[in-house]
């Protein structure tokens, strides 16, 4: 896993989290405490395994969490 890109977003309710663009390749990524898939390639929250799913609308989508989160 190698980070292509870091960004913030955020929640309606305010809350900012940070998500971390993941492209193939190998880093200190793949041997940290990780429990994703070294082949694993999309958007997760940075520091942990959480992912996040692009909308159709520029928006990202928490797995698991029921807010959308927009770029800032």
């Amino acid at each position: 896993m190698k980070s292509i890109e870091e960004f913030k977003v955020k929640a309606p309710s305010g809350k900012v989290i940070t998500l971390q663009n993941i492209g193939k390749g190998r880093t200190y990524l793949d041997f940290g405490s990780t429990k994703l898939p070294r082949d694993f390639v999309g958007y997760r929250i940075k520091d942990t395994d959480n992912i996040a799913e692009p909308q159709k609308d520029g928006t990202f989508k928490i797995k698991g969490v029921q807010d959308t989160y927009s770029r800032i």
